[in-house]
């Protein structure tokens, strides 16, 4: 199956999420789990669920990432300064100004007008060779020529391979001035009073963040793992039909957005046609509800469902998740339906990990050091 490029799998997840479950009685904000469970699991015969391996992700925080967190913290309100006098070396940040010169004569494009270019860090800001290693050892405020020659490469024709001469005055050096982290500093700056209680609550806060990361990895691999022994015997045809064709009217509704047709648009993904693309959505889709009629299929062997709060408690993660600030902004794109399902495709996930044995783990971040 040809991979779809990087926006076009977000756009099909976006459009899938709003078309996914059809509505069922009653249970839980009207949707009878019960039959909406029984329809998908029908459809699958599930192998050996109880003892699936699975790739665990498991991260540890170490003082490194405190650290980090901290010079993102001292970067919000470090400040720049220029600086008058001395010398500019390689890796500084430097504002010059500068003219250039082919046989004497000025050429257009080649001067800075007077308007200060900064050249940061001097030595790979991405001029002509030799234009900045030239600039390093003179003194700020100082006027001096360069030569140079274009490469033979240059994006201007007219510039290409040939010499030029370039008068270049330093106008000035940036330096950074970072705030000392004291005790002080943050008390002004964030919600806490010392640095050990910032370090602290930093650390506490990058653990669970952390946690509830490798959470979400680890349930995605297990359902993985559990496909791997479901056999998918049939699919709802119409809901199938149904899900492509709302799918790809919504692609379409995009390409719109874009200024193309369906089939420029598609063809811009590198699809030969709509016909290849419409297979590959196809096939995303039997993923989905493959997913989906395994998920069911434990769930009824299982006897897991979802109570009232459980149902809230999901409702409210996914409006932290999206922004959406009211229920009505949430059901317009995720019907109470989806709501429900991936509630349940949690708690079935949740299932699937307490009895699946966790294969040798790579840690994702070096072993804290002590403090």
């Amino acid at each position: 199956m040809k991979k779809v490029k990087k926006g076009i799998s977000a756009i099909l997840a976006l459009s899938l999420s709003a078309v996914l479950l059809t509505g069922c009685g009653k249970n839980v904000e009207g949707v009878n789990q019960t039959k909406l469970i029984d329809k998908y699991a029908k459809n699958c015969t599930m192998g050996d669920y109880k003892s699936l391996t699975y790739e665990e992700t498991k991260t540890t925080i170490t003082d490194e990432s405190v650290q980090d967190e901290i010079d993102s913290l001292l970067k919000q309100y470090t400040t720049t300064e220029q600086i008058k006098e001395g010398t500019v070396e390689l890796g500084d940040s430097v504002n010059v100004d500068f003219d250039g010169y082919m046989n004497g004569e000025a050429f257009e494009s080649g001067s800075s007008k007077g308007a200060g270019y900064t050249l940061d860090p001097l030595g790979s800001a991405g001029m002509i060779p030799g234009f900045e290693d030239q600039i390093a050892g003179h003194k700020v405020g100082e006027t001096f020529d360069i030569d140079v020659t274009f490469p033979e490469s240059y994006q201007d024709a007219e510039l290409a391979g040939k010499p030029a001469t370039f008068t270049i005055t330093i106008n000035y050096k940036n330096n950074s001035v970072v705030p000392e982290l004291t005790d002080e500093f943050i008390a002004s700056n964030t919600d806490y009073k010392t640095i050990d209680e910032y370090k602290t609550k930093t650390r506490e806060k990058l653990t669970e963040d952390a946690a509830a990361s490798d959470k979400e990895y680890n349930r995605q691999a297990v359902i993985e793992s559990a496909m791997k022994v479901a056999t998918v015997n049939s699919y709802p045809e119409e809901e199938l039909k149904r899900l492509i064709d709302n799918t790809m009217e919504n692609i379409e509704n995009q390409a719109e957005s874009y200024g193309y047709d369906l089939s420029s648009f598609v063809m811009a993904m590198g699809y030969q046609d709509v016909e290849e693309f419409r297979n590959y959505v196809k096939e995303d889709v039997q993923t989905h509800i493959s997913e989906k009629i395994m998920i069911c299929a434990v769930a009824k062997a299982e006897n897991i469902t979802v109570s009232k709060s459980e149902y809230e408690a999901h409702k409210k993660k996914m409006l932290d998740q999206t922004g959406y600030t009211s229920d009505e902004q949430l059901y317009n794109v995720y019907p109470k339906e989806d709501v429900l399902y991936y509630a349940l495709a949690e708690k079935v996930a949740d299932y699937l990990l307490s009895v699946a044995t966790a294969s040798p783990t790579d840690a994702t971040a070096s072993q804290t050091d002590a403090e």
